[in-house]
């Protein structure tokens, strides 16, 4: 694991951003992926998936962890995920 990252969620790194909205798209990640970025556990970004899956993170929801300075942040992120766009 790389050396822990200095900034807070309302100033992601570049691979926390990307591993995130991946997150966000998928629903889940796995733990090797945080290799990079650190970062989104220990900010609380990503949590253990509840049940019989170790190994797998899942991404909390932006808006639970995002301060209101960072609403331009939420808002790519969420664009960026897709989870807005319509099925098919």
């Amino acid at each position: 694991m790389t050396e822990a990252h200095t900034h807070g969620a309302d100033d992601l790194c570049g691979a926390g951003l990307t591993l995130y909205v991946r997150a966000l798209r998928v629903g889940r990640v796995s733990t090797d992926d945080t290799d990079e970025a650190p970062c989104l556990v220990g900010l609380g970004l990503l949590d253990p998936e509840p049940g019989n899956a170790p190994g797998r993170l899942r991404p909390v929801a932006p808006a639970a962890t995002l301060g209101s300075e960072s609403r331009a942040q939420l808002g790519y992120l969420i664009g960026q995920s897709g989870i807005l766009d319509p099925p098919g």
